[in-house]
């Protein structure tokens, strides 16, 4: 089965052939269009924020409450 995928991929990979007016097409149109400022995610739901809270919250072995 995994052979048969693997013929069929390397078969169709070489049959494609990109469409390079219709790529240049769509890079030109985004970079004709307006420069648009990404905002960071906030602090407050970030990845590092639910780290250390996960960190302030764990408990270490010796100390008993």
């Amino acid at each position: 089965m995994s052979e048969d995928i693997d013929r069929r991929l390397r078969e169709a990979a070489e049959a494609h052939r990109p469409d390079r007016a219709r790529m240049l097409a769509r890079v030109e149109r985004g970079m004709a269009g307006p420069a648009v400022r990404h905002r960071a995610r906030p602090f407050a739901r970030s990845g590092t924020r639910v780290a250390l809270a996960a960190l302030a919250a764990r408990r270490h072995p010796d100390d008993r409450r």
